[in-house]
């Protein structure tokens, strides 16, 4: 399974719009359980204005991935901390005890 938000991405925190990936089987189990109207009508809107942006979604995902790199560099230069990997906009730190 595959989550993804676009929302947060794009800084659009108030939009709850997202999308899954999955097997056929297990996705139609899963959309089976949602509201049928899940989408309000704003989100709707703005995220069909997204495909026009392209350009500034990338620079946007780019833009997160040098923050993320940016931040564990400079947690990790902290003593005692250790920054785990990892691929999502969290970061596991290891506080000396």
């Amino acid at each position: 399974i595959v989550l993804r938000s676009l929302g947060k991405n794009f800084g659009l925190h108030g939009i709850r719009f997202g999308y899954l990936v999955a097997n056929p089987s297990l996705a139609g189990r899963i959309r089976s359980m949602l509201p049928k109207w899940n989408l309000n009508s704003f989100d709707e809107h703005v995220v069909f204005m997204l495909k026009e942006h392209g350009t500034e979604y990338q620079q946007s995902l780019h833009q997160v991935r040098r923050d993320r790199k940016d931040m564990s560099g400079q947690l990790s230069s902290l003593p005692g901390l250790t920054v785990y990997p990892s691929q999502g906009n969290f970061r596991f730190v290891r506080l000396p005890v």
